[in-house]
């Protein structure tokens, strides 16, 4: 859970420091019930999302962009599922992980 939100916060705090048109503001939902679901929305200049992900701005891209493959990767290892979207000035990404009772 620490990788996970942790690279969805990276993420959403990057792309507000970006962001210079107006407020910025990030939006962070996580509730626990039959599954576990996160939401992070936030504030950015518009993204192109490609199979489920947002290529690096980032100088020597080769070096950075490694978050939501980690994230992807959780997912597949605890079956969870993962979507994002760009609308209205802002990105939101989504994350529905089952939960595995615990014995």
């Amino acid at each position: 859970m620490v990788v996970l939100l942790s690279n969805l916060l990276d993420n959403a705090i990057e792309a507000c420091q970006q962001y210079d048109k107006g407020n910025k503001a990030i939006h962070v939902m996580a509730v626990a019930q039959q599954d576990f679901f996160v939401s992070v929305r936030n504030t950015s200049e518009p993204v192109v999302i490609i199979n489920g992900s947002i290529p690096t701005t980032k100088p020597e891209p080769q070096l950075h962009g490694f978050g939501l493959a980690n994230i992807r990767l959780i997912l597949e290892k605890y079956s969870g599922e993962y979507t994002m979207f760009y609308e209205m000035g802002g990105s939101s990404s989504l994350l529905i992980i089952p939960f595995t009772p615990i014995s």
